[in-house]
């Protein structure tokens, strides 16, 4: 009697338990290589994007992924801040949860909508850059700067 396995894509068949439990380590590799950016299109397409942003357009959330896609090379947190008038780094976080629950919701992740590079700031302390990724920027009217 054949044993039918699958663990994500891969589907494999063997007759023993005891041929499954030694590839299964193999298997387990196989499918942690998978190239995310190869399955993005049948997961996530443009227009769930696209309705993701129609659901938060009139939320700060929307309005922040308008800012970012008038400043094309990314804005860092505290011009950020200072475009909302936000008063420290916490409400910014809370702006940042509720886009990355959204995001969730609509079946991607927040870094599917926006990129976030941790670098050093003109005073050497850590600041935060944001922009948006190539497909979001695709999907969010704008002019850019």
């Amino acid at each position: 009697m054949a044993i039918r396995v699958r663990l994500g894509s891969i589907v494999v068949e063997v007759d023993t338990p005891g041929e499954l439990f030694a590839i299964l380590p193999g298997l387990a590799a196989q499918e942690n290589k998978a190239d995310p950016i190869k399955s993005l299109p049948q997961r996530r397409e443009r227009s769930t994007l696209k309705k993701l942003y129609q659901k938060i357009e009139g939320t700060n959330q929307g309005k922040l992924l308008r800012f970012l896609q008038q400043h094309s090379d990314g804005m860092t947190d505290v011009d950020i801040r200072k475009e909302f008038t936000l008063n420290d780094n916490s409400e910014l976080a809370g702006m940042m949860s509720g886009l990355s629950k959204n995001a969730v919701k609509a079946g991607f992740t927040f870094a599917d909508a926006i990129i976030k590079e941790e670098r050093k700031g003109e005073d050497k302390k850590r600041a935060y850059h944001y922009k948006l990724s190539e497909e979001m920027a695709k999907v969010v009217p704008g002019q850019l700067l």
